[in-house]
């Protein structure tokens, strides 16, 4: 018999939600102060005014839901699920009043784009963006990278129970510390230093290509949050194609190659223990199928002659697999280059690269490189099994931190959060075939909504049909919390409504 929630747990889910609020209308007034400091006063009055907004609608509902208790696991699951629901919806609001979104779903597309770092963007006219809109939705990348609750825990949570379920629920599992508040603080403060030295490398790459001292400024902190971030997210329509810069193209695949390693890979780095860069069974993967994929994509544009010189093609493919397979977005070729320009196994490289994503724990989408690395070991194992006599002890290890056996718990986890986002890959896929558009078109933005890659061969644009605009923000929010927390989501609201 399902047990309906009790009052209680819903006031101290209410409480969490206002919290949330009044945090992101922080984070909305920075981005007015941005406009104010811009000399865009009307546009601040417009930031400040939804900032306004969101600070009322979280007292109001902490004032209504006054309570703090404790939550249970599953009260816990769906309300990591909720708050990117709920975040989602108030940033809308502020969008719409700006002028750039035709619709409130277009609007909660954006928004989620950013929090998910996926980079499908339906913003009207971004090259004439305020510089405080294009602030708003690139920090809301960055702080979608790290984990909306993670800053929550950083800054303004005490210590509870229900907290490291609450982290787990965002799609994220390792501990840093045993306490999960230090090891959200630990992984803010490595984005920081990261943030500070990125934006210090970018930015007079760009004032040496003509950028003003200020614009160049703003665009490298655009820059470094969209690729740490593995966001996707630019401050220009055309991308990295606006700067036409190698030396921006190298330092972003740099800075989007780290950030789309595990949290766990970089707090050992900052500790000294360098080794695990080799080691880790993670990076592994990720190296093996960057590489085999990238080499096969050049290869098959280079013989084809999409582009004039080798040299040409190296950079473009290069960048385009490596961008792909981080799950960042940033592109350096136009949308419909894939489709029109490269080959079919070349797209179908990028699409593989993109459903396969980063690493666990970071800011990067898709399958993960530590599950395709330990469904491997695991095809080993049985294989092992097979051919070596009845009596042999068969073991299989894989990497990370320390030398791990792999036990068929982990392994069928492993095969079954790949079977789940295969099938979310093939329903996105079949939403745009329906939608009336091609089959590769619809594979490949399919794909790329659901890993939260970014990437856009055409198909995202504030014409596609609402349905298909809500099957991609679906798929963008299930990919980013790994399905758990969102299925116990609909579990629980069916309690609410169904339980006795």
């Amino acid at each position: 018999m399902l047990i309906r929630p009790t009052i209680e747990e819903l006031k101290t889910i209410g409480n969490f939600l206002g919290w949330i609020a009044i945090l992101l209308s922080a984070v909305v007034f920075l981005s007015a102060g941005v406009s104010l400091l811009a000399g865009e006063n009307v546009f601040a009055l417009r930031l400040g005014g939804g900032a306004v907004q969101i600070l009322f609608i979280g007292l109001l509902v902490i004032t209504f839901f006054d309570t703090e208790g404790n939550l249970s696991l599953s009260g816990s699951l769906a309300l990591a699920a909720g708050i990117w629901v709920w975040a989602t919806g108030l940033i809308a609001l502020v969008y719409l009043q700006t002028g750039h979104f035709l619709s409130f779903t277009d609007a909660c597309f954006d928004a989620l784009s950013g929090f998910t770092t996926t980079g499908l963007a339906l913003i009207q006219d971004m090259d004439h963006a305020s510089e405080g809109l294009q602030f708003l939705r690139h920090l809301l990348t960055f702080i979608g990278g790290q984990g909306i609750i993670a800053l929550y825990l950083a800054i303004l949570a005490k210590n509870s129970p229900v907290f490291f379920t609450l982290y787990v629920g965002e799609g994220k599992d390792e501990r840093l510390w045993p306490n999960v508040l230090h090891t959200a603080r630990t992984i803010w403060k490595i984005s920081m230093v990261f943030l500070v030295a990125g934006t210090a490398l970018i930015a007079p790459g760009l004032w040496a290509i003509g950028l003003s001292p200020w614009r160049a400024f703003f665009d490298a902190l655009y820059l470094f949050e969209g690729a740490w971030s593995t966001g996707g997210f630019a401050p220009h329509s055309q991308s990295l194609l606006y700067y036409h810069s190698p030396l921006i193209d190298g330092i972003t695949t740099v800075i989007f190659v780290i950030g789309s390693f595990n949290f766990f890979i970089h707090y050992q780095i900052f500790t000294g223990k360098l080794s695990e860069l080799w080691q880790n069974s993670e990076i592994r993967s990720f190296i093996i199928t960057v590489t085999a994929l990238t080499l096969f994509a050049v290869v098959i544009c280079a013989r084809a002659g999409v582009y004039p010189t080798t040299g040409l093609a190296i950079k473009r493919v290069v960048y385009q697999m490596v961008s792909a397979h981080t799950t960042t977005g940033h592109m350096n070729v136009y949308a419909r280059q894939f489709i029109n320009d490269w080959p079919l196994p070349a797209v179908l490289a990028v699409i593989v690269a993109m459903s396969i994503g980063g690493s666990a724990c970071s800011t990067a989408g898709g399958i993960k490189g530590i599950r395709m690395a330990l469904m491997w070991k695991a095809l080993v194992y049985d294989i092992k099994k097979i051919l070596l006599p009845s009596s042999a002890i068969t073991v299989v290890r894989y990497y990370h931190g320390q030398n791990r056996l792999i036990s068929p718990q982990i392994a069928y986890r492993a095969f079954l959060l790949g079977i789940i986002f295969v099938a979310m890959y093939g329903f996105t896929s079949l939403a745009g075939v329906l939608a009336g558009y091609p089959l590769l078109d619809s594979v490949f933005e399919g794909v790329s909504a659901g890993s939260n890659s970014g990437l856009s061969c055409g198909i995202t644009a504030a014409s596609m049909p609402l349905g298909l605009k809500w099957t991609y923000i679906v798929a963008m929010w299930l990919g980013r919390l790994e399905f758990l927390a969102a299925f116990v989501l609909g579990g629980y609201i069916w309690k609410w409504v169904f339980g006795k």
